[in-house]
């Protein structure tokens, strides 16, 4: 938890640099920023996490990713996975979102997300976002929208794009 809430915070720092690349930016700016409190292996995790948050996926020939050990490795593309459809869930920086709840089965991961208004941009974004959460749990998502006091009702799935067109920007 500590781990992701750290990426979380810090994923866009790379656009005091520039917005291009701003992930990798933000690799670099963790890694070699002071952290107090987290270990020099939980500052790797966290600057990879951050690192993957958008665009490519996270691949053993990439250096800084290999110098993760195995159980870190999973552990990144698991977090990163999470922080991308967190990303997408605040596409519009409206904070739209105002709560998530997830359900898991075998198959599959529900969120069930509240918003006064329909969140559709937002779930859009997620769900383009998903496929590393989707590799990363051996689950698909799926994205429930629920109005504050209505309880469930109102499910919106967006319908994938086509795999040529899932390539994250």
């Amino acid at each position: 938890r500590e781990m992701v809430t750290a990426a979380a915070l810090l994923h866009d720092i790379g656009y005091l640099i520039s917005h291009t690349g701003h992930h990798k930016h933000a690799y670099h700016l963790i890694k070699h920023g002071e952290l107090p409190g987290f270990s020099g292996s939980e500052i790797e995790l966290i600057a990879n996490v951050a690192r993957y948050h958008r665009r490519a996926l996270p691949k053993e020939k990439h250096e800084n990713f290999a110098r993760l050990d195995q159980d870190s490795r999973e552990l990144a593309r698991r977090l990163a996975g999470i922080l991308r459809v967190a990303d997408g869930l605040d596409r519009t920086h409206m904070q739209t979102v105002r709560s998530v709840r997830c359900e898991v089965s075998d198959q599959e991961v529900v969120l069930h997300i509240t918003a006064e208004t329909n969140p559709q941009v937002e779930i859009w974004d997620a769900q383009r976002k998903a496929v590393l959460f989707e590799r990363a749990f051996s689950r698909q998502l799926t994205i429930a929208w629920e109005k504050p006091g209505r309880g469930k009702g109102r499910v919106r799935k967006p319908k994938p794009a086509p795999e040529s067109s899932r390539m994250e920007g």
